[in-house]
């Protein structure tokens, strides 16, 4: 009789973050993120986020703004649709406001080492020009099922 030692590649295998990572480089067409701005007219539908879901768990991953105005990069739909009321100040981990901004002009954020299975993209600009991006990730070999939710309903705060 054998015994199966195969070892589990789940959220918390180190090895699978200390090796290089597996290339994943895709990019939005030109004016394909729409804007942030379109989020807030009432009476319009809803401005779906552009999501890049990862095929695995990211060990990294690196954006490059090609638009004409900033960028914004979160984890959630949620996070990067701003649904907190302007002016109450509140930037705690329930309220909206959970992203990065990638500046216009940019070449590239600065490579950032997280583990993550999928990115939102809206462009920041208030006058309502969409926006564009590139983006290189390195994956691990842990698949998305073996890796948690990251939602704040999930207690992952501040990330929407």
């Amino acid at each position: 009789m054998s015994i199966d030692n195969k070892v589990a590649s789940g959220p918390n295998f180190v090895p699978s973050y200390q090796t290089s990572g597996v290339p994943f480089v895709t990019s939005s067409a030109a004016d394909e993120v729409p804007s942030a701005a379109d989020v807030n007219f009432a009476g319009t539908p809803p401005v779906v986020p552009i999501r890049v879901k990862f095929p695995f768990v990211t060990r990294f991953f690196a954006i490059t703004n090609t638009g004409a105005g900033d960028l914004r990069v979160g984890f959630t739909e949620v996070g990067v649709q701003n649904p907190t009321s302007p002016g109450t100040g509140d930037l705690g981990p329930e309220t909206g406001r959970h992203y990065f901004i990638v500046p216009t002009g940019s070449i590239s954020s600065q490579r950032l080492e997280i583990r993550c299975t999928q990115l939102f993209f809206l462009s920041d600009e208030v006058t309502g020009y969409p926006g564009s991006f590139s983006l290189m990730a390195g994956m691990t070999g842990i698949t998305g099922s073996n890796f948690p939710v990251i939602t704040g309903s999930n207690d992952f705060l501040g990330v929407g």
